[in-house]
Parts: C-alpha cells; structure tokens; sequence
C-alpha cells in the first residue's frame, strides 16, 4: 500500500509517499467469492459514522460495524464485518515528495 506521512492531513497536505506492505483484517467478514490475491485501484471503508475514500486512517483499529470495498483488474471486493484493523509488516520505502492539494 501507499503511505502518506504528513504534519496536517494525509492525502491533503504535503508530506512524503511510501510503499509497505500491509494485512487488512475485517473481524466477521462476510464476503463473495473473489479472485485473490488483486491488485486494487481504488477503495473506501466506512468505520462507524466515517467514510474514507481511497485512503485508511493510520493506526487502524476499529470496533463496530464497518465495509471495506476494494477496486481491482478482477473485479469488487466488499467486505462487511464488526471491526477492522491494518497491520503494517515490513519497512516502508521512500518514493517521492507529496506536495499537497490547493484547498478552494
């Protein structure tokens, strides 16, 4: 996954990029059958009253009602459950300088 370190608001502000891989878990995940493993494009989660497009706050670790949808080559991937987390597993790697977006 991409990584965004930021001072202000990740995705938003400037700051750095970053590839690490990551493990999604989505406790009582409830899903249709799907070619795995996928390259995915683009996605949301909503976590309680939240919703987040195409970005996951970090650390995650969320307790209550929650979907994660995946876009990928091979089609959607969407997963309900109770709670999610992410779990990062090896070194980040730099990959460049984000400048951030001009706010309106």
């Amino acid at each position: 996954m991409n990584v965004h370190r930021s001072l202000g608001t990740p995705g938003v502000d400037s700051g750095s990029g970053w590839r690490q891989t990551a493990r999604l878990h989505v406790r009582g995940a409830v899903a249709p059958a799907v070619q795995l493993p996928m390259k995915v494009s683009e996605g949301s989660a909503a976590l309680a009253e939240a919703l987040h497009e195409n970005v996951l706050p970090l650390p995650l670790e969320h307790t209550g009602p929650c979907a994660i949808r995946l876009r990928g080559a091979t089609g959607d991937l969407v997963l309900t459950g109770s709670g999610a987390s992410l779990q990062l597993l090896d070194d980040a790697v730099y990959i460049e300088e984000f400048p951030g977006h001009v706010r309106p």
